[in-house]
């Protein structure tokens, strides 16, 4: 009863109370009496603990999803960070172009460089938005369970009590109908036998209307009690509960929306700036568009550069080619080669 009470009486709930109250034009929807209708009747308590478990349930799946995207965005930074580094070691190797394409290729790599620092960045928000997120579901569960067990306890006790009244008045008027039919059979009969022996009808008649005043009694003890129960929870604890709870509901919807809109800025943050690398704007004109910077690759200057960059290795040329005779003149018929005369 005392952990009860801390909830339904604390001081949340009194400026929740204060809170709902407001007549300004913002709760002005909180005056609906279709809505009063259901939120303080039986199942108004139990209507929102459900509504509530909903909002953490959907604060966390958003919370899942910022989780993943964090994972991926991060990974995306490191992976750019790295292929772009390996990248910019493989282009000054002699094995590739060199010239102006490297020159594009370097700044075409800082550009993506300066994009992952935007991923990175990115990332550093999403877990700040999954951090607030997952500390607000958590503590608004943990309020959720508690005034669970405090505002439907109170509700099951007038359920009890109620309960119990309606057992007293079964019994009460099971005892009244008993004793007026022993006062009625009282002139037809004057003894009756029973487990104890035989009894007058006035006896009979005596300790049934004993038994039916202690039952009235009983009733009366049990009517006031629930009638009591029931005001409180009412006037006072079925108010607050309502109110505590439509408190959770909004505070955990509106930081929902809010870091919605967070992600949606932050989004469009790093959209924003991955575009002034890539086409700077037109106020700054200092800075040159990605597109214009590889269009600047001179294909013909670097395959010159490249080619007369073996000057030096050019060996001397070779003078005229021409056919030079040797001394011996071969025009003549060689001995050699004239048939031999047999002796």
């Amino acid at each position: 009863q005392e952990a009860i009470d801390d909830v339904l009486y604390s001081d949340r709930a009194v400026d929740d109370v204060l809170y709902f109250n407001r007549t300004d034009d913002d709760n002005s929807d909180h005056s609906d009496t279709a809505l009063d209708d259901v939120l303080y009747s039986e199942i108004g308590v139990s209507t929102l603990i459900v509504r509530l478990k909903q909002s953490v349930a959907s604060t966390r799946e958003f919370a899942s999803f910022c989780a993943a995207r964090l994972r991926i965005e991060d990974e995306r930074a490191k992976s750019l960070k790295r292929i772009c580094k390996n990248t910019g070691d493989e282009i000054l190797k002699p094995d590739g172009r060199k010239g102006s394409y490297v020159e594009g290729m370097q700044d075409m790599l800082r550009a993506y460089e300066q994009m992952a620092e935007h991923d990175a960045q990115f990332s550093v928000n999403l877990n700040h938005i999954y951090t607030e997120l997952t500390q607000m579901a958590d503590y608004t569960d943990r309020e959720r369970r508690r005034i669970k067990q405090s505002g439907l306890a109170a509700e099951q006790r007038v359920q009890d009590a109620e309960r119990q009244m309606e057992k007293a008045k079964a019994r009460y008027d099971s005892l009244a109908q008993d004793y007026i039919h022993a006062k009625r059979s009282r002139k037809t009969s004057n003894r009756r036998f029973t487990i104890r022996g035989p009894k007058s009808t006035e006896q009979l008649e005596e300790d049934l209307y004993r038994k039916a005043k202690v039952a009235e009694e009983e009733y009366q003890a049990k009517v006031v009690n629930a009638q009591e129960l029931r005001h409180e929870l009412i006037s006072t604890l079925r108010p607050n509960a309502v109110h505590f709870l439509r408190s959770l509901i909004e505070d955990i919807d509106v930081c929902l929306k809010m870091q919605m809109q967070e992600l949606a800025t932050q989004q469009e943050t790093r959209l924003s700036k991955d575009e002034a690398v890539i086409v700077p704007t037109n106020k700054d004109r200092t800075k040159t568009s990605l597109r214009n910077k590889i269009a600047q690759i001179d294909n013909v200057a670097d395959f010159r550069s490249y080619i007369l960059g073996f000057s030096s290795e050019v060996p001397p040329q070779l003078g005229e080619i021409k056919y030079e005779q040797h001394p011996v003149s071969f025009t003549h018929n060689c001995l050699c080669s004239q048939p031999k005369r047999h002796l």
